[in-house]
Formats: C-alpha cells, sequence, structure tokens
C-alpha cells in the first residue's frame, strides 16, 4: 500500500500554541501518535497536560489516534505497570484509539536503560508490548536505529511491530529491519497546524482497517 503520513506530537508542541488539528488534516496527515506521557523508573506514568485535547480534537478532526510512552522503566514490573496504566487512559476514549499503544525506548542521556544490558532492556520492551496486547490494544513499541542495534535484542522483538526513526534519508527507509512506521524527519520536521518542529512520520500499514478487522483496540461495534 502506499505510505500514510503521519505525525508525533507531546505536551512539548502543544506548548508552541494549540494544534489546529482540520489544518493538519487538510495537509494530507492521516493519524498521529499522541505522547499519553513518560513513565518512570518503576513505571508510573506522568501524563501530559495536552493528551485528553490532542486525542478529542484529532479524532474530531477525523484523524486515526494512536498512543505513545517515553520510558524511563528499569525493568519488565515497571513496563507491565506502564502498559497497564496506558491501556486504562486508552479505555476511556473508547471508539478514538485507531492506531498502536507504543512503547518509546530511546534514552541515553540518563544510564537507567543502556545500562541493563540488551537481555534485561529486551525483556523490558517486549513487557509492554506483551501487556497491551493483553489488554486488548494493537502493540508497537518505538527506537531509532543505533540504539536498537548497541542496545536492543531485535530477533526477540520480531513479533512486535517497530515504528523506526532514521534519519539519514527521507525517500526510503535505509534500515531494512521489519517495520511498520518510519520516522524520517525530527526536529527538521514541520507540518501545516503545527507551530514549530513536528516530527514526519510514514506508516506502510492502514492500521485502522487492521486494528478494527482484528478486534483490537475495543473497536468492535464502535463507529
Amino acid at each position: 500500500m502506499a505510505k500514510l503520513h503521519v505525525i508525533d506530537i507531546s505536551e512539548h508542541n502543544v506548548r508552541n500554541g494549540r494544534i489546529d488539528w482540520e489544518r493538519v488534516k487538510a495537509s494530507g496527515v492521516h493519524g498521529v501518535m499522541v505522547r499519553i506521557g513518560w513513565a518512570g523508573f518503576d513505571g508510573k506514568l506522568m501524563v501530559d497536560k495536552s493528551l485528553d485535547d490532542s486525542i478529542t480534537r484529532a479524532h474530531a478532526a477525523g484523524l486515526g489516534v494512536g498512543l505513545y510512552v517515553y520510558s524511563y522503566c528499569t525493568g519488565a514490573v515497571a513496563a507491565r505497570a506502564a502498559a497497564r496504566q496506558a491501556a486504562k487512559i486508552a479505555n476511556s476514549y473508547k471508539g478514538k484509539i485507531t492506531y498502536p499503544i507504543c512503547f518509546d525506548v530511546e534514552e541515553t542521556v540518563l544510564p537507567h536503560l543502556t545500562r541493563l544490558g540488551k537481555s534485561k532492556l529486551t525483556d523490558t520492551v517486549a513487557a509492554f508490548c506483551n501487556e497491551v496486547e493483553k489488554s486488548g490494544y494493537y502493540a508497537m513499541w518505538y527506537t531509532y536505529t543505533y540504539f536498537a542495534k548497541a542496545y536492543l535484542d531485535i530477533k526477540r522483538l520480531a513479533p512486535y511491530d517497530l515504528w523506526v526513526a532514521d534519519y539519514r534519508s527521507t525517500v526510503t527507509c535505509p534500515w531494512d529491519t521489519p517495520h511498520g512506521m518510519w520516522q524520517y524527519r525530527g526536529d527538521e520536521g514541520r507540518c501545516d497546524g503545527v507551530t514549530g518542529a513536528c516530527d514526519r512520520n510514514y506508516a506502510y500499514k492502514d492500521y485502522p482497517a487492521i486494528i478494527r478487522a482484528a478486534g483490537l483496540n475495543h473497536l468492535t461495534g464502535v463507529k
């Protein structure tokens, strides 16, 4: 299928100005991944203040909506706790979450993730994704190419969909590991309706159709 345009946003984008979701939709964007917030070392979520407004108005504008959690989780127990909280939040927006719930694992400024070692950090990512699936949602994980190669066992995470960041090209993703979404622009990305930088992505799957057909995200019978 053709590449679908997707952006991702957090409260950092909203601080630059309230997002005009109708303009975002009119620009050709199909979906948005909205940050729920960040999960601490123990998995407790700190929720973005802009979350409700972003989900509600993006959905009203006709965009597909997914969610992601930025992770500081230091083990599988913490990751499962974060996943349960994420699913509980998603449950408050039944019919509106038509894209995956994603675990964003990329932190290197603080060493708490990288010092876990490949095996334990991979366990952490898998635990989040597995818990999301147990909650009836489509799971995904996000990172960038170098982090994946240096700190994760990619083969063990193959059962879960990958959203990868790699800015070396804007035409074709330079990394050939199977992935469902590719973030091709970060701080240099722009989108009509969003003030300032805006991450840009391509989705290679029609997530709303796939998720609805699989009976996930509690979309069955929801229009």
